[in-house]
């Protein structure tokens, strides 16, 4: 946004919120929500201006210079604006609305259930905070948020901005699917990092690569092997990685894959893939019948640890920072989902990983916790799920 923003209100039935930007005139903007949003109205104040706030779904009020004693009846739909009635006018003297740059929203606005308060804090370019309520534990923050923020009244939304300009709605925790246990016994699926090779004939396999076993502590090799046995692979320490087709010639490497700058720290073959995952930060998957890189995703802080879903279409990566792991699709590259650790926890990296199957990622935190995320396989089934837990009235 082009302007210092000044408020942000919800209508009555979630349907529509309201954006106000500027302090000395103001442009007032209704937009429509749902799958995006759309400019539905706005209206320019041209005198100074001190906020707004629904009385009804297709109505707002706000006010201006002079200000309380002659407020303005905006409907949006009509395009038409009326005076107040007295008891609209004293409601608006007696409630007046938040503005950026006030603290008035530092007391929190609290989810419909109660069991969450949003807090923003007092100075620029504080984020909103996410409290449990029962327990005052912060879970979370939106950031490069401040000042200004409104709550949807199903609990389900965020519009968060700043006086800066900037403006986005945000899920809330009452439409995630993220479960949190203290203790968890769920069992986390290991994909085979490298599998019993056995074969009829003895192989001659030429690998003319070496490297220095002093600097890698003496880390040595690790064969992989793709479940169908036409591909295996040998993984260096030092990232070098060659790959041998046994249905050609058995000798010589069909590919040289040197693409890390670092010391790959995981790699597993499935029956279509090779997926590395190194400390410079990349998770590479290379598709072994044609030799083609699909995709190159990096990770900021490097990788310590990685896990395949039973299907070996989904890689879940940990950063070295230990405070956050990715779920990344490897047929698109996207990423799909994201767990961070709370303020002062630390993800443990040995125990991160899919259910038996596939449908959640288990991610146990140093603590004792664990945090299990339901993942879906389409974003169809995804919108039906959404749809039969969050009806629209």
């Amino acid at each position: 946004m082009d302007n210092e923003l000044a408020f942000l209100t919800f209508s009555p039935s979630g349907e529509y919120f309201v954006t106000g930007f500027g302090v000395f005139s103001c442009e007032v903007v209704v937009w429509k929500t749902g799958d995006s949003l759309i400019e539905i109205a706005s209206y320019d104040v041209e005198e100074n201006f001190v906020g707004g706030y629904f009385i009804s779904d297709t109505e707002i009020i706000f006010g201006r210079v002079g200000g309380y004693d002659d407020p303005v009846i905006w409907n949006f739909v009509k395009d038409s604006t009326r005076a107040p009635d007295d008891a609209q006018r004293n409601d608006f003297r007696t409630n007046p609305p938040p503005m950026a740059g006030s603290d008035s929203g530092s007391a929190g606005l609290v989810s419909p259930g109660g069991a969450y308060r949003y807090v923003n804090g007092d100075g620029l370019g504080d984020p909103v905070r996410i409290y449990e309520t029962a327990t005052g534990r912060c879970i979370g923050e939106i950031e490069e948020t401040s000042f200004v923020y409104a709550l949807s009244h199903d609990g389900r939304r965020l519009v968060a901005g700043n006086s800066a300009g900037f403006c986005g709605i945000f899920s809330t925790m009452e439409s995630a699917t993220t479960v949190v246990y203290k203790k968890s016994n769920d069992p986390i699926y290991q994909y085979p990092p490298y599998l019993n090779i056995v074969y009829s004939e003895s192989l001659m396999l030429n690998s003319n690569h070496s490297y220095d076993t002093s600097f890698y502590g003496g880390a040595q090799p690790y064969l992989l092997n793709e479940p169908s046995g036409r591909f295996i692979a040998t993984v260096y320490p030092d990232s070098y990685v060659a790959v041998w087709d046994l249905d050609n010639d058995r000798a010589d490497a069909a590919y040289i894959i040197w693409e890390h700058s670092a010391v790959i720290t995981a790699a597993y073959m499935t029956e279509e893939y090779l997926v590395t995952a190194g400390l410079d930060g990349r998770l590479i998957v290379f598709r072994m019948k044609d030799g083609i890189f699909l995709n190159n995703t990096t990770i900021e802080n490097g990788i310590v640890a990685m896990n395949l879903d039973p299907a070996g279409t989904r890689a879940v990566a940990v950063g070295r920072s230990l405070r956050s792991a990715y779920v990344y699709d490897l047929n698109t590259g996207l990423l799909i989902y994201r767990i961070d650790a709370e303020p002062g926890d630390s993800i443990d990296y040995n125990a991160v990983g899919f259910a038996e199957d596939g449908s959640r990622i288990i991610v146990k935190m140093q603590s004792g916790r664990t945090v299990i995320g339901d993942l879906y396989s389409t974003l169809a089934e995804l919108r039906t799920i959404a749809a039969d837990t969050y009806p629209r009235a």
